[in-house]
C-alpha cells in the first residue's frame, strides 16, 4: 500500500473500519492495521459519524429541518418588520 493508500478505501470499507472503533478498538491500532495515519481515522469518524452515531444522511436531514425552522422565523420577522415600518410611515405623514 502506498503512503496515500487510505484513499483507496470505499465508504463501505471505512464504515466497517469505524465499526471496529465503536466496538472498542483504539484509533492507533486501527491506523496500524489498515496502514493509515491516526488522523485519517479521526477524520473518518467525523465525516462518517463513527463515534457520534449520526450518519451523514441523518445529520443532513436534521440540518435541513433546522434550516426550514430558521427560514420560517426569518419570514415571520420580515412580516413583523414590514408592519412596523408601515405604522411608522403612517405616523410621519
Amino acid at each position: 500500500m502506498a503512503a496515500s493508500g487510505w484513499t483507496q478505501y470505499s465508504e463501505t470499507q471505512i464504515r466497517e473500519i469505524l465499526e471496529l472503533a465503536k466496538m472498542g478498538m483504539q484509533p492507533a491500532d486501527l491506523a496500524r492495521r489498515y496502514n493509515v495515519p491516526v488522523v485519517v481515522i479521526h477524520v473518518w469518524q467525523t465525516k462518517y459519524g463513527g463515534t457520534s452515531g449520526e450518519s451523514d444522511a441523518s445529520r443532513l436531514q436534521r440540518l435541513r429541518l433546522e434550516i426550514d425552522k430558521l427560514n420560517q422565523l426569518v419570514g415571520e420577522l420580515t412580516v413583523e418588520h414590514d408592519q412596523l415600518d408601515a405604522k411608522l410611515a403612517g405616523k410621519k405623514e
